[in-house]
């Protein structure tokens, strides 16, 4: 497994990446309102930034298996269950996965085909 120093990057060299940059706007803006930010929005943020950082800089390659399907009846169901139970605020990535019985990384993949929103997104849509 590929360790932090393994990065590829020099140390103290000014790095310019504009999809980091642009990330790291969006959670400054959003974390000016911590009252309308959640939980949800929070761990996918930190979930693509460091999956940015694997893939470009890392050497970490994505998978290219298409996805087959989403999440299975009962996981879309209990997903969304969760979701509208009005703490949708203060739940976490990590939760709904392993309500899901899933990975992280395969919860957000499958919930986004399931539902055509990431999970953060349909919360929003269905407040």
């Amino acid at each position: 497994a590929l360790r932090i120093g393994d990065l590829a990057y020099r140390a103290g060299a000014p790095v310019s990446d504009e999809t980091m940059k642009h990330m790291i706007l969006a959670m400054r803006h959003a974390f000016s309102r911590p009252e309308q930010i959640g939980r949800l929005f929070v761990d996918q943020m930190a979930l693509a930034m460091a999956t940015h950082v694997a893939e470009n800089y890392g050497g970490l390659r994505p998978e290219c298996r298409p996805i087959r399907g989403g999440l299975a009846p009962w996981q879309e169901r209990r997903a969304k269950e969760l979701l509208s139970s009005g703490i949708g605020g203060s739940l976490s990535i990590s939760e709904l996965a392993r309500e899901c019985s899933l990975s992280q990384r395969h919860f957000c993949r499958a919930f986004r085909h399931s539902t055509g929103l990431s999970p953060h997104a349909w919360l929003q849509k269905n407040r």
